[in-house]
């Protein structure tokens, strides 16, 4: 889950939305949510549906990346067979 903070940075900036609009929507502090983003905590299962669901995308997008990830691993040739293909 090293990139979990990132991806809901990445996402939560690409939304127009502060830490602190997040945060209101989570019922968490803005210091909750700059921790997740700096990865100093990772947010449980839970709160990762509830980012996922405030944040307009899916688990699996908060853990692994957006598309343009997939896209960069194509580019270089590498095929998965399963339909998760990060590394945790």
């Amino acid at each position: 889950m090293a990139n979990v903070g990132k991806n809901i940075k990445a996402l939560r900036i690409s939304k127009a939305m502060t830490q602190d609009e997040l945060a209101e929507k989570l019922f968490v502090s803005r210091q909750t949510v700059s921790n997740y983003e700096n990865g100093k905590s990772n947010p449980d299962i839970d709160i990762l549906v509830k980012i996922a669901n405030v944040l307009e995308t899916d688990v699996n997008t908060l853990i692994c990346g957006g598309k343009e990830k997939e896209d960069k691993k194509s580019e270089k040739g590498s095929k998965k067979s399963s339909g998760i293909s990060c590394s945790l």
